[in-house]
């Protein structure tokens, strides 16, 4: 067999999927691999091939399945899992990672030792993230190897834990047991500094010190984007040139990874030509080079991974004279799954190595088909046939990555078969130019300043291309994909090339429809019943109305303002998963951050019908901004409104139309949704003063289901307002401020025999009716 380990790589992969997801320990399983090692020996003995094959297949597959289980069983049963300690508490730990810049602050890494909380010790292990927010205070140096004292809080277990979430399950992949927050810089000491014979530490100085030199020589988005082209730190570009380089499909530019590291193995393999060097001895020098590189970079799982595919592909180049490319592709992947089974759910994992097959399979396929052009000069000749050969490639990786895009990103990019051809060619030129460049910036950064013009011609024309205006048919979102649709897909583009005519018809066939299906997605959602969805985005609120049918309203959007976009990475995943492309109602309560903030991206998003505003504060910046982003879809809605969806009646009690200058809780939209014989009530975050306003204009605000006003504030759901309401549940949803809910508040429901549900506890809350009975359902019950 010309590629044994590629059916090795897959079924260990599937059955690493598959311990990620079944419920069942693998104890009893242990016993079945020395079995099948046994018996896979004595078959081979007897030459019966295709039995051992199978033999050995099935216990790769037992053995993914094992270690990928165990694995996350570890991650799940840690302390630190399990730690429900709200308040600041003392962490002491070892950095294992250097900080990490992100907006309104950086993260930083810790291997925990001991905790420390009224007067109290626990020594236990785990890996933490914690978020230190920005403030005038200076940061403390920390590298790898340094032991720290923190003071942190960390967020709750399971924050997010609506069921399409993805956060926990990117933290199990990166080995994170919890995150947390650090208040001010102040609350980090170092306890000791690690040794200066560690490598890694020595290694991420030297980063930290061209960090700052290209800091001192160049400056704006060309410097930013330097950075994370060659040192893989991009988080100091701006959400916009961020979001114009993901739109065009070119946003793994700023991600190191294959390309990167095939580039730049591409030029020092060319400069290595020009000093004379044998190619045997460029290899191994190539292979200490890139091993040097993945450890500069601390050994990110994308430099990480890249770097590793080639040096196993420049050993096998070494070793045998005929090696098999695709071989040693399946080997790397078998053993990074080896190393940690949950790559195999890992976007960057999935992207890296569907786009190197495809590129490697098809290429060649797709350049025989472009028509062919001959020119009377040679070097016009030489020309197109390279630039066909990119333009194929960019053609291979874009049909080889586009359904993994889809699912982990929402995102169809057909703009990336023209921009990857354009600046693909560039950043060749600007890796060329970057490395004497880089050299001069160590000796000094004020020379380097001089020859600057270097780096930043390539760069500037790469930012002027990311600008470009593209048509909306070529990059845009889409509901997540169905897995088995996603594995039609591959499977019949992979069949394709090693089929007969009747069959690579068939395959062709299956391919375009499941190709068509990802893009398109032609099947609205619909609903039988009518559902209410209180949706768990942390801080803020956001709820889902699904109307019997195919109409959706979506109310408030929660917070997006801070660090973290709940609107791009909550709400528009956990919409999308329902295969909703479209929101027919948005109706904002009032325009406080934490139910306006999120709005921005859902508008961006999804196509919206109307925009149902309480009023329009004139002197707040931030919703001027939203204002212009919805343009005409904007509608006044105010005391007395009323309509009809779907049999479902709708009532709006407050506020009463006036003019307001800025946001104000007392001027939140209070929607009353009625379905057969059950409603629903959403005060927004109003308070007493508005609660009798509303009392004494004689509403119907009798509800079964009542949304505790503000958070469940002190300031709210006055004894009158509770006796008007009368509901039989009552659903809090998370405060920004400390003390919500307030507990007299608590007390008040409960004395009235109101069940009692929220957000931060109970995850998505979902409720379901025909109009005559009910039900509902908890994510994290």
């Amino acid at each position: 067999m010309k590629k044994p380990f590629a059916p090795v790589a897959i079924f260990f992969g599937l059955g690493s999927l598959l311990g990620l997801f079944l419920p069942f320990y693998p104890f009893y399983f242990k016993p079945f691999i020395p079995a099948l090692i046994i018996f896979a020996w004595f078959f081979f003995i007897k030459k019966l091939e295709k039995v051992t094959f199978i033999l050995v297949i099935a216990g790769f597959f037992l053995l993914g399945y094992i270690l990928s289980y165990e694995r996350k069983d570890s991650w799940n049963n840690n302390p630190l899992r399990f730690l429900n300690y709200r308040e600041y508490f003392d962490l002491t730990g070892t950095v294992y990672k250097s900080p990490e810049r992100v907006k309104n602050g950086y993260n930083i890494y810790l291997k925990v030792n001991k905790i420390s909380y009224e007067k109290k010790e626990r020594f236990l292990k785990g890996n933490v993230r914690l978020f230190v927010q920005k403030t005038e205070a200076k940061p403390p140096e920390l590298y790898p190897g340094d032991e720290v004292l923190v003071s942190a809080q960390l967020t709750e277990k399971g924050r997010y834990s609506n069921p399409e979430s993805r956060v926990e399950r990117a933290l199990m992949i990166k080995g994170i047991h919890r995150t947390g927050k650090v208040k001010s810089p102040y609350l980090i000491k170092v306890l000791k500094k690690g040794s200066n014979w560690n490598f890694r530490r020595f290694l991420t100085k030297i980063k930290f010190l061209i960090s700052r030199k290209m800091d001192k020589a160049l400056e704006g988005e060309g410097r930013e984007f330097l950075k994370g082209a060659l040192l893989g730190e991009r988080n100091g570009m701006s959400d916009s040139v961020l979001g114009n380089f993901e739109r065009l499909g070119i946003y793994h530019i700023l991600a190191i990874s294959g390309l990167h590291i095939g580039i730049i193995s591409l030029v020092l393999f060319k400069f290595f030509g020009l000093l004379r060097i044998p190619e045997r001895k460029g290899y191994l020098i190539l292979i200490l080079v890139l091993i040097f590189y993945a450890f500069f970079l601390e050994g990110k799982a994308p430099i990480f991974r890249a770097s590793f595919i080639i040096i196993l592909l420049l050993i096998s180049k070494l070793l045998w004279k005929d090696h098999y490319f695709l071989n040693a592709l399946s080997l790397s992947a078998f053993i990074l799954l080896l190393i940690n089974p949950h790559f195999v759910i890992d976007a960057g994992f999935l992207l890296t190595y569907s786009s190197i097959y495809f590129i490697a399979i098809y290429t060649e396929n797709i350049y025989k088909n472009l028509p062919v052009i001959s020119f009377n000069w040679d070097f016009l000749n030489k020309i197109y046939s390279k630039t066909a050969i990119l333009f194929s490639m960019s053609i291979s990786a874009t049909l080889g990555t586009l359904p993994i895009i889809a699912f982990y990103f929402n995102r169809v990019v057909f703009a990336s078969i023209i921009f990857n051809f354009l600046i693909i060619p560039l950043f060749i030129f600007l890796v060329y130019l970057s490395i004497p460049w880089l050299v001069i910036l160590l000796f000094s950064w004020k020379i380097a300043s001089i020859f600057s013009f270097l780096v930043k011609f390539p760069i500037s024309l790469i930012m002027i291309i990311s600008k470009f205006h593209v048509p909306s048919f070529l990059s845009f979102r889409v509901p997540t994909p169905h897995p088995f649709l996603i594995f039609l897909y591959f499977i019949s583009f992979s069949l394709i090339p090693f089929r007969k005519k009747f069959q690579k018809l068939a395959f062709s066939t299956i391919f375009f429809i499941s190709l068509i299906l990802i893009c398109l997605h032609p099947f609205p959602p619909s609903s039988k019943y009518f559902k209410v969805s209180f949706i768990d985005i942390g801080p803020g609120e956001s709820f889902l109305i699904e109307f019997p049918g195919k109409t959706k309203m979506l109310i408030d959007g929660g917070g997006g303002m801070g660090e973290y976009d709940v609107g791009e990475n909550i709400l528009s995943p956990f919409l999308w998963s329902k295969g909703i492309k479209k929101i027919d109602y948005i109706v904002l309560s009032h325009a406080h951050p934490d139910h306006i903030g999120g709005l921005f991206s859902i508008v961006r998003n999804f196509k919206i019908g109307e925009v149902w505003l309480s009023s329009f504060p004139e002197k707040d910046g931030n919703f001027k901004d939203f204002l212009k982003l919805i343009g005409s879809k904007s509608r006044l809605v105010t005391a007395g409104f009323r309509k009809e969806i779907e049999g479902a009646k709708l009532e709006v009690f407050h506020p009463e139309r006036r003019r307001v200058e800025y946001v104000s809780n007392e001027d939140s939209m209070v929607l009353k949704i009625t379905f057969g014989s059950y409603s629903f009530l959403f005060p927004g975050d109003i308070g007493v003063a508005s609660e009798k306003e509303i009392i004494g204009k004689a509403f119907s605000l009798n509800s079964y289901v009542l949304k505790s006003p503000h958070h469940g504030s002190k300031s709210s759901s006055s004894e009158e307002f509770l006796n008007k309401v009368s509901p039989e549940i009552v659903v809090i949803t998370q405060g920004t401020s400390p003390g919500l809910p307030n507990e007299n508040v608590v007390k008040r429901y409960l004395n009235r025999g109101i069940h009692i549900f929220r957000t931060q506890r109970d995850g998505l809350i979902e409720f379901i009716t025909n109009g005559r009975e009910i039900k509902w359902k908890f994510s994290k019950r």
